[in-house]
């Protein structure tokens, strides 16, 4: 037993300190769009958005499961010209890996232009940009982290003389920039879509907690594309199919879901939603969720079918996540007005 739990403790330090491919992500990526793609600043109709997302993933298997909490909230600041806008704001993340306290805090700020494109500004196209400070925290001191010469060969632990745990550093901060590219289209009353493409990382910050001026410890660049459609079918249902890709080297996400909503009024403030997703060669996904007027919740849970399967029985990442658009609207100036009785 001590031993499988020393080889847990070891599997979830790999995977928070040896993968650079381990990179924030989401199963919910539509209800984090400023980690998506920071093109999605003020890319909605309201005076502010606000949301948060949590990701859980491994809780049953690792006594330190990877935990990533996110918040933002963006805003369209100001109008330019016929149907242009800017739109501004800011994101904060803290990915916490596995053993060893391994934590990845990040604060970034994003800014996006969207230009409205052909009569009646139905189609706009975004650019944006997001930067900010990150920081990899460790604690190379953890007793829960077990190292390679504390393996014996006869399947248990062995002395651990030979480490020296104060040799790493507890810390690296590095600046990060992002850049993305956004169409959006309302095809109709009842059918929009959106197209995107971002680059993370622009500038491959050296990330390394043990040694400096090492390319090998660079962050590399990710590169994502991803997809959605809305559509209402009939005057009950809608679908809403998503594609999502994700490239950071060495690895490459590939992941569709196919979500459906139901409209439980004639006014179409509340929808029911539920839904299935794959990511290909790693994990299934089941989707619920509900709108309420300005309110988005939405919850997953993931399947795992990669390699790993055999050590987590198939158990994956469970996600919550909630988005709300608020509506200013400013009273309107009423002049007073006098009338005369001789008129």
């Amino acid at each position: 037993m001590r031993f499988t739990k020393a080889l847990l403790f070891t599997l979830g330090c790999f995977f928070g300190l040896s993968l650079q491919a381990q990179d924030i992500h989401f199963s919910l990526f539509n209800y984090s769009p400023l980690t998506l793609n920071p093109a999605f600043t003020g890319a909605y109709e309201g005076s502010f958005r606000i949301g948060g997302i949590y990701r859980d993933q491994w809780a049953s298997r690792l006594p330190n499961q990877f935990v990533t909490p996110s918040f933002f909230v963006d805003a369209p600041v100001l109008a330019i010209g016929k149907g242009d806008w800017i739109g501004v704001g800011g994101m904060t993340y803290q990915d916490k890996v596995g053993a060893g306290n391994l934590r990845n805090n990040s604060f970034q700020f994003s800014a996006a232009y969207h230009k409205a494109l052909g009569k009646g500004g139905k189609t706009t196209l975004t650019l944006g940009v997001q930067g900010g400070q990150s920081q990899r925290k460790f604690d190379p001191t953890s007793p829960e982290l077990i190292y390679e010469d504390e393996l014996d060969l006869g399947g248990g632990l062995g002395s651990g003389n030979g480490v020296d745990r104060n040799r790493v550093g507890d810390q690296a901060s590095y600046f990060d920039l992002n850049a993305g590219l956004l169409l959006r289209s309302q095809v109709d009353e009842g059918m929009d879509f959106n197209v995107g493409f971002a680059l993370q990382h622009l500038l491959t910050p050296e990330y390394n907690l043990i040694t400096a001026n090492n390319t090998d410890n660079e962050l590399p660049m990710r590169i994502s594309a991803h997809g959605q459609l809305n559509a209402d079918i009939g005057e009950k249902w809608m679908v809403s199919p998503t594609i999502l890709f994700l490239n950071l080297n060495p690895a490459t996400q590939f992941a569709v879901q196919g979500w459906g909503g139901y409209y439980l009024k004639p006014e179409r403030d509340i929808i029911l939603k539920a839904g299935l997703g794959y990511r290909v060669g790693s994990s299934g996904e089941v989707l619920l969720g509900i709108d309420y007027k300005a309110f988005k919740v939405a919850a997953s849970y993931d399947i795992n079918f990669s390699e790993l399967g055999a050590v987590t029985y198939n158990r994956g990442g469970f996600e919550i996540a909630a988005t709300y658009i608020a509506r200013i609207y400013k009273k309107p100036t009423v002049k007073p007005v006098i009338l005369c009785p001789k008129l």
